[in-house]
């Protein structure tokens, strides 16, 4: 729930592969668990770009919107 609601709120998200977020998150914004160097280096990687931030905040937003909402989840 808490990878959906920074989503929605436009937080850009990186996260480990662990549980359903593989199911939220686009392969290319997850990373190996236990692997800190990974995801120190996606995070970087999103905040190198303000371009590539607003993709992923617009991303994030619509497939909340679109999947998760409460109408796409009754």
């Amino acid at each position: 729930m808490t990878l959906l609601e920074a989503m929605s709120s436009g937080v850009p998200c990186v996260s480990t592969d662990v549980g359903g977020v593989g199911e939220v998150l686009r392969k290319e914004f997850l990373v190996p668990r236990w692997d800190p160097k990974s995801f120190a280096a996606k995070v970087s990687w999103l905040l190198e770009d303000e371009a590539k931030r607003e993709l992923v905040r617009h991303y994030g937003r619509k497939l909340v919107e679109k999947r998760f909402s409460v109408d796409a989840m009754a």
